[in-house]
């Protein structure tokens, strides 16, 4: 399975390898957000799933889930240093 990001009218899954990212950086990640996206996390085989979605009208969703992305990245890679 090769999904990184599936867009939809309202919301995104973001598909993030659960043997690359963890958790605990999602989760803070989630945390610094939580102005900006809604989101809701599952599991899929070796992807952790997160829905979001936009609470607010200052950025669009694409805008947001990129960033979003990129800041739990960006958490890990201060991991591996």
């Amino acid at each position: 399975m090769k999904k990184n990001i599936v867009f939809k009218d309202n919301f995104a899954f973001l598909y993030l390898n659960k043997n690359i990212y963890t958790k605990s950086k999602i989760k803070e990640a989630i945390i610094e957000f939580k102005d900006f996206i809604k989101p809701s996390i599952s599991q899929i085989g070796e992807y952790i799933v997160i829905k979001i979605e936009t609470i607010t009208q200052d950025y669009d969703l694409k805008e947001l889930t990129y960033e979003f992305a990129n800041y739990i990245l960006a958490k890990e890679q201060q991991t591996v240093q």
